[in-house]
C-alpha cells in the first residue's frame, strides 16, 4: 500500500506488484478496490517477463493504473544502465510511461557491495530518468 498525507488523514492506495512467477493473471477478477498494478519489466536474462504484454493489456482493458519495476542485479553502474536501457526500450515499445521502481533488494548481488557502492550503481540508472520517466528506489532489507 502507498499513501499520503491529507491534512490529519492519510489516504491509502492499494496496489499489486505481478510478474509471470504468479502466472497467467485473470484481470477481470481483481478486486475494484486495487488503485494500481506494478509489472515487472525486464527479466535477468534482459527480456521482457514473461507475462508482460499480457498484463500490461489486461491493466489497460481494466482501467487499472500501471507502474513498473525492475529487480535488478547490477553490481557496476554500466550493468545498471544496460539494465535501465532494457526497461526504457521494453516500455517505448508499448507506448507506456510513468514510474519505475529499482528493487535493490537482492541480498547474494546487492547487500555485500555496501551502501556507498550500491549508490554507484543506482547512478547507472539515470537514463531512465533522462528517457522522461519517474525513477523510484525500492529499497531492499539490509541493501540502503
Amino acid at each position: 500500500k502507498m499513501g499520503e498525507f491529507c491534512g490529519e488523514v492519510m489516504l491509502m492506495w492499494k496496489g499489486i506488484d505481478v510478474s509471470d512467477n504468479q502466472g497467467t493473471i485473470n484481470w477481470a477478477q481483481i478486486p475494484e478496490d486495487v488503485d494500481f498494478a506494478v509489472l515487472r519489466s525486464v527479466r535477468r536474462s534482459g527480456k521482457a517477463d514473461h507475462q508482460f504484454a499480457t498484463n500490461l493489456e489486461g491493466c489497460r482493458k481494466h482501467n487499472i493504473p500501471v507502474s513498473v519495476y525492475k529487480y535488478t542485479y547490477a553490481a557496476t553502474q554500466d550493468a545498471a544502465r544496460q539494465e535501465a536501457q532494457q526497461v526504457v526500450e521494453l516500455l517505448r515499445s508499448h507506448h507506456l510511461t510513468g514510474m519505475v521502481w529499482w528493487d535493490v533488494e537482492d541480498k547474494d548481488v546487492l547487500r555485500p557491495l555496501g551502501a556507498a557502492k550500491l549508490t554507484e550503481c543506482i547512478l547507472g540508472c539515470m537514463c531512465i530518468r533522462s528517457a522522461g520517466l519517474t525513477l523510484m528506489r525500492l529499497p531492499g532489507r539490509g541493501c540502503g
